[in-house]
């Protein structure tokens, strides 16, 4: 019976898969963990309270690119001709650099010299 099931896992590779995204999240979980207790004893109170700002910070700003990154592969996934997908390619590179660069001036014009 352990031999079978051994046997099956090692041959589904979605179940294999599975189980390195789940061990992965796993040792990312607990160093997270790890991470936010040492900072607790390392800081006080307030500085705490501001590293956890800056993280969800850092958060909120990572859902657009998400979003982005979901819609390239989308589209990629569905699209047979490659010279489309070299052109959508470019088109969205570009404008990322656009929307980027127009970012980054927005953040740091929001902070005092």
């Amino acid at each position: 019976m352990k031999a079978k099931l051994h046997r099956l896992f090692l041959d589904n590779l979605l179940l294999k898969g599975s189980f390195i995204i789940l061990i992965g999240s796993t040792l990312a979980n607990f160093g997270a963990y790890l991470y936010h207790l040492a900072m607790g004893r390392f800081l006080g109170p307030a500085d705490y309270s501001i590293l956890e700002s800056l993280i969800s910070v850092i958060y909120y700003l990572g859902i657009p690119m998400s979003v982005l990154g979901v819609v390239v592969v989308k589209y990629i996934s569905g699209e047979k001709d490659t010279e489309k997908i070299g052109k959508f390619l470019t088109k969205i590179l570009k404008k990322l650099a656009v929307w980027g660069f127009l970012g980054l001036i927005f953040f740091l014009l929001l902070f005092p010299l």
